[in-house]
């Protein structure tokens, strides 16, 4: 079985080193094969891949596949097996612990042809750590002192399952454990290092997240998309989240200011295209940026929400922003707020009704648009037994206007409210007392609408 398996082995690793001659590529290509059953049935959120990601990602390591696979040993080696025809370097991540279902290792050795071995200092550590902690080895932990032939050993100070590399002609094989307290520093000081000196990587690939709000992922890429269509270095993609629309712009140069350099021109051509809506980058958020205009305004800020449970105030809570005052939490059921003297808490007093209202509060804010002490229409919001939402004002007669959800039925009526006064400055018509103060004013854009939710 030892000559069969080695004889397989060799005939791949020909077909293999011509498919990668073929691909004629210029650089460094690796993949991520994460094993575990538990990732396939979603009883683990697989974070390991994402950091392996960002890593590969920070050092210039292009990544070109992902791939999930069960514990399930035909499995394991067709993934290997793919990703190795494809890739120079394969990192693995879990199926290397002691139990019986966790056969990593094992695997790694039947496709490449190598006996498992055992590793007497691998052991030897495991003991060491053991008697540490004052814990007692069982027989299965000798599994872990067990490694292909030839291969590299990676120390675990965290934990007791050591990492494996594992070079061939077929290419390299890194084998991590699926604890992420035990890969990430294995991967950062050990795998990163290893890769580096090995391929003689000095490039870096350098990415910055630029956080839109205030207009969806089709209005964003139609403002952007000729930056798109000429990419090359940087790269530029477009990806809608909860909090925002991310435009993700990626450099690959020598080193991180290089690549920073690179990203600047893009990302002054961004904030150009979309003026005011671009709230900050990479970690900014949506609470930081409405806390630095409020307070760059001298604001301080109260909530009154109904139907969040208070969701508003705890995001702003948790976010350490600098202008909240306080706020109330009124149960959904609760009679009309009409009633409330929030002012008396602050001078001047923002209403929140849902997570979508953040939202729009903020990118009124950023867009310049007029504050609640200037702009006088009241705006009611209702659910509709059918489903979706609909939008009137008290303060502008004939104002309705109904969305799928808040957020959108609270755009169509600020667009109705615009055309009504754009109507009336075209036709000489008075305004409605409550958009008396936009008489004067070149457009009807600056407008702002305080929304209450009935």
């Amino acid at each position: 079985m030892r000559s069969l398996r080695l004889c397989v082995s060799t005939d791949i690793a020909k077909a293999f080193s011509y498919a990668k001659i073929l691909r004629k590529k210029t650089y460094m290509q690796a993949e991520i094969v994460t094993i575990g059953t538990e990732l396939l049935l979603g009883q683990i959120v697989d974070t390991n891949a994402a950091f392996i990601g960002q890593v590969l990602a920070e050092n210039g390591i292009n990544l070109y596949q992902k791939t999930t696979v069960g514990d399930n040993p035909e499995c394991i080696r067709s993934a290997l097996e793919g990703a190795l025809g494809r890739s120079d370097v394969v990192l693995t991540s879990g199926g290397l612990s002691p139990t019986a279902d966790d056969i990593t290792r094992e695997c790694v050795a039947q496709l490449l042809g190598r006996p498992l071995v055992f590793r007497q200092e691998l052991y030897d550590q495991l003991a060491a750590r053991f008697a540490r902690f004052r814990f007692k080895m069982t027989e299965n932990n000798e599994k872990q002192a067990m490694a292909p032939e030839g291969a590299i050993a990676i120390e675990n100070p965290h934990g007791t399952a050591p990492g494996l590399i594992v070079e061939d002609d077929l290419g390299t094989v890194i084998c991590m454990p699926g604890v992420p307290r035990e890969l990430k520093p294995m991967l950062t000081d050990r795998v990163i290092p290893y890769l580096r000196e090995k391929f003689g990587l000095r490039g870096v690939l350098q990415s910055r997240v630029l956080k839109v709000c205030g207009v969806g992922e089709s209005r964003v890429d139609t403002a952007i998309a000729d930056l798109i269509a000429s990419q090359q270095n940087p790269t530029v993609g477009v990806l809608a989240s909860p909090d925002a629309v991310h435009i993700r712009i990626t450099a690959r140069a020598q080193t991180l200011e290089e690549a920073d350099g690179l990203i600047d021109p893009v990302d002054a051509a961004v904030h150009e295209r979309l003026p005011g809506l671009v709230i900050g980058a990479d970690d900014a958020t949506l609470e930081q940026a409405v806390d630095t205009l409020l307070v760059d305004r001298g604001w301080r800020l109260a909530v009154a929400e109904t139907h969040t449970g208070g969701m508003v105030a705890q995001r702003l809570t948790a976010a350490g922003v600098r202008c909240f005052a306080g706020g109330r939490i009124l149960p959904t059921s609760a009679p009309h707020r009409g009633g409330l003297d929030m002012s008396k808490l602050i001078r001047n007093v923002l209403w929140f009704d849902s997570l979508e209202m953040s939202s729009i509060l903020g990118c009124n804010l950023l867009t310049g648009r007029r504050t609640m002490s200037e702009a006088t229409i009241r705006l009611h919001i209702e659910t509709l037994a059918e489903g979706g939402y609909i939008a009137t004002s008290p303060d502008v007669p004939g104002l309705v206007a109904e969305g799928r959800s808040i957020t959108e039925a609270v755009e169509i009526a600020q667009g109705l409210a615009r055309r009504i006064v754009e109507s009336c400055m075209e036709h000489g018509d008075p305004l409605p007392p409550a958009l008396s103060h936009l008489a004067d004013s070149a457009s009807a854009v600056d407008l702002l609408i305080p929304v209450s939710v009935a």
